[in-house]
């Protein structure tokens, strides 16, 4: 049977057996509530805790749907009809102590942005308005008394279309209970494991382990609310490889940190510091990840300078055939913003990098990780849009009740139950012509835009980079070897030998791409001592960059880098029959050497 027990830190649903004891009721509650071992509390029919059902109580008094309540009393006390006991469970049938069940309690580590957020008031404050504020200076009435960070009003004025999520916390704690009664929670989309009452599915199943229905409904608030490239150049660098390669598409994570988003209030911002592109094989329509062996290594190095991966971003980018720069624009109303293929690929990565909260139940709710996509905008421009997908996505997602459609990009269809697996009911609303609202079943296919939440993006005013400060050349960006571009000791040497002569050594080595490369290289074998570099660049402590150069391991790399030959080839390999490759100087194509002409605009060789 099924009851609900309401405690203070809200309701709760606990299965139970038919023929439950007493004690095995207090031990089930205690262990799915994560309630204390010390006899502080009490559970029973009543509100106010009268005729507590004890671990001496053989056949409590309870059936299914019934409410339980839980009553807080001193530490240390028992309850045996209605007398204070010591806690001692030693003359029951079973010899399992509260204690020694009592599950351990969930620790949250949650992202420094969200403990300072949720230590701010979060109120918005307005300024006197002459026209309707009748009082002085020192006056306030309701015009300019500060409201709340979801106040409907000043959302829609300012045009915020998503609560912040800190935002809609202190919407949910707002009522008379404190939000104690509603709890961050997954959907329970899944058959309830465990009902006694008929065999196991497909053979059976009742209402009280079938999941309820699925509406899908647009997500009110957002867990990330802006995503901010430190600088253009980063852009720049990635879309470069789109530009090179003749219109291969490309795919990478975004390292970065999360800050709060004064715009919004209690927003939280994305800020991206580089972009890492992992090995990956591509063409002019589609991607395939490969398996990254310096996966490990690269988040190592992220970390150690306070970074993380917040998102991934991909080009999908066409020439427009003018050769005048301009791109088709492929994504608008009419067609779709994200296919539903990339809606599986983002609901995946944001279940791979989940959001900590003490807020849930689980420690875990919903997910930060961003998705940025390059494309043509309806000027027939580069253009970069950001989105996440909502946590009922990741939902249906993670459960694998959804697959992209075969037939439209733009549609997901709800797969069918097999004796596998049940899958609930899902629906949508919509308007129709008429502007009715109307509730549609998903299947056979629905809308993904139903799963989608917009970001807004952009770059600072005034850059404040962690990378690249005073740098003429950046260093070879990673996994480029189709371009003919490598990195490795050869382009260590261009490299230190593109800077200028009076350039600091941390400003020279304050480069992610050569970070990533000083790390993982099997030549410099630099993971010993490349901590202490790290340190320094996180602190932008130049005294300390300085005293790492004089170190010996840095003084071996510069010995290796000098005895190293730059002809193509030296010690890439394979690489030498690229290395002879030319440019195009009017649509920029890497083509072969043996070519003439080139391969995309058609143009002869220059000489």
């Amino acid at each position: 049977m099924l009851v609900r027990v309401r405690s203070k830190t809200g309701t709760a649903r606990v299965e139970l057996a038919d023929d439950v004891t007493g004690q095995q009721l207090i031990l089930e509650i205690q262990r799915q509530l994560n309630l204390p071992a010390d006899g502080s509390w009490t559970v029973s029919k009543q509100p106010t805790g009268q005729l507590a059902i004890t671990a001496r109580t053989r056949q409590p008094d309870i059936k299914h749907g019934d409410m339980l309540y839980v009553s807080y009393l001193g530490a240390g006390a028992n309850v045996v009809s209605g007398g204070a006991v010591p806690m001692d469970l030693s003359d029951t049938p079973s010899t399992t102590s509260l204690a020694s069940s009592a599950p351990e309690p969930i620790k949250v580590v949650e992202d420094a942005v969200d403990v300072y957020l949720s230590k701010q008031d979060g109120k918005i404050q307005r300024k006197r308005e002459a026209p309707f504020c009748k009082h002085g200076a020192n006056g306030m009435c309701d015009n300019c008394c500060p409201v709340e960070p979801y106040d409907a009003k000043y959302l829609e004025a300012n045009g915020i279309k998503h609560l912040s999520f800190h935002a809609y916390l202190r919407k949910l704690r707002s009522g008379a209970d404190g939000g104690k009664f509603t709890p961050l929670s997954v959907p329970q989309m899944t058959i309830r494991p465990g009902c006694t009452a008929h065999a196991p599915w497909p053979a059976g199943i009742c209402t009280k382990c079938q999941p309820s229905a699925v509406t899908l409904a647009r997500q009110a608030y957002r867990h990330v609310d802006y995503v901010e490239f430190e600088q253009a150049s980063i852009l720049n660098q990635f879309i470069d490889f789109w530009r090179q390669s003749g219109g291969v598409q490309r795919l990478g994570y975004l390292i970065g940190r999360y800050e709060p988003y004064p715009e919004v209030p209690l927003g939280i911002k994305a800020v991206v510091a580089a972009i890492y592109e992992p090995p990956q094989t591509g063409a002019v329509d589609s991607l395939e990840l490969l398996d990254d062996p310096n996966e490990e290594a690269v988040l190592g190095v992220a970390s150690a300078l306070g970074l993380q991966r917040v998102g991934w971003i991909f080009t999908d980018l066409e020439d427009d055939g003018t050769r005048t720069g301009m791109v088709q624009c492929k994504r608008h109303k009419d067609t779709f913003f994200l296919s539903a293929s990339e809606i599986m690929m983002a609901a995946d990565l944001q279940a791979r990098h989940p959001n900590p909260t003490t807020a849930a139940s689980t420690g875990e709710f919903g997910s930060k990780f961003v998705t940025v996509v390059i494309s043509g905008n309806a000027s027939r421009e580069v253009s970069l849009e950001a989105y996440q997908v909502s946590n009922q996505c990741a939902t249906l997602v993670q459960n694998e009740f959804v697959v992209p459609s075969t037939r439209d990009p733009s549609a997901m269809t709800v797969r069918e139950t097999t004796d596998a697996q049940y899958i609930p009911e899902v629906f949508y609303r919509y308007k129709n012509e008429y502007g009715t609202e109307v509730v549609s079943t998903a299947r056979p296919s629905f809308p993904v835009d139903y799963l989608i939440v917009n970001l807004g993006n952009g770059s600072p005013q005034s850059p404040n980079p962690t990378f690249g400060l005073g740098i003429s050349t950046p260093f070879t960006i990673g996994n480029r070897s189709v371009l003919g571009q490598n990195a490795d000791v050869v382009a260590l040497k261009s490299y230190l030998a593109a800077q200028p002569s009076n350039a600091a050594f941390l400003a020279l080595v304050s480069d992610f791409h050569l970070l990533v490369f000083l790390a993982t290289s099997s030549v410099l074998m630099l993971s010993n001592s490349l901590p202490e570099l790290l340190q320094a660049i996180k602190n932008r402590d130049s005294a300390a960059a300085n005293q790492w150069q004089q170190s010996p391991q840095w003084q071996t790399v510069l010995q290796i880098a000098s005895s190293v030959s730059s002809a193509p080839g030296a010690i890439r390999g394979g690489a030498a029959g690229v290395a002879d490759a030319w440019h195009c100087s009017f649509c920029t194509l890497i083509n072969a050497a043996a070519k003439d002409s080139c391969d995309a605009c058609g143009l002869p060789r220059s000489q």
